[in-house]
């Protein structure tokens, strides 16, 4: 059975830098995709000033959930249509055909990971957590909004983040819970429970690799 590794957290709250984590240990991430605003690529993936390490989102996935529920900003959250549903369920299948083991990070999954849910066969969630105002800075800076934009895409991803935790946890889904600020302190501590997370046996070769992502990053 294919398992999935998700990775759960708002804009700007460390995403990528759990997903660069599970790229290094060497989980497919999905298809990088071609941006025109990328400034360079890491290992093929589009890598940005705000995210010079990679942002290791699958852009399959994310053009489905743009189609489906429009602009990241203000989605349409709330209803999905049959198309959008149909299209992810048969990109879950491609992916459990492909790998037994394969990783999915985008914060659309806030909202979408509500129904995608009903298509993974065993997933698993990493959520990771930072605190409100430093994602409000930090979407405003990558950005160029005014703090009340930011404080208002947060505040709507954030309701969304934790609805969609209540769920996870109420289907049984195993869980692992990170604060982004202890892992940039804490890199090789973070990498591990990663790895006994999703039952990769212990290496220090992978282990080093994948904490130097963030040790490099940071």
């Amino acid at each position: 059975m294919s398992r999935s590794v998700i990775v759960l957290g708002q804009h700007r709250s460390g995403t990528s830098a759990i997903a660069g984590i599970l790229h290094h240990l060497g989980i497919p991430m999905g298809t990088p995709g071609n941006i025109e605003s990328a400034t360079h690529y890491v290992d093929g993936w589009p890598a940005f000033p705000s995210n010079p390490y990679g942002q290791f989102e699958d852009n399959d996935f994310v053009k489905i959930f743009n189609d489906g529920h429009g602009a990241w900003e203000c989605p349409v959250w709330w209803t999905y249509s049959e198309e959008t549903g149909q299209a992810a369920k048969d990109l879950v299948r491609k992916r459990e055909y492909d790998h037994e083991l394969w990783g999915l990070k985008t914060p659309q999954l806030c909202y979408t990971l509500m129904y995608l849910l009903d298509y993974l066969k065993d997933p698993v969630v990493i959520a990771i957590r930072r605190g409100f105002d430093d994602m409000v800075a930090s979407l405003a800076k990558r950005s160029d909004y005014p703090i009340p934009v930011a404080q208002h895409i947060q505040s709507l991803y954030y309701s969304l983040y934790r609805g969609t935790k209540v769920k996870v946890k109420g289907r049984g889904v195993p869980l692992l819970e990170l604060e982004f600020e202890a892992v940039l302190e804490f890199p090789y501590i973070a990498t591990g429970k990663i790895m006994d997370f999703i039952n990769i046996p212990l290496s220090m070769t992978l282990l080093d690799k994948a904490a130097d992502s963030i040790q490099r990053a940071h």
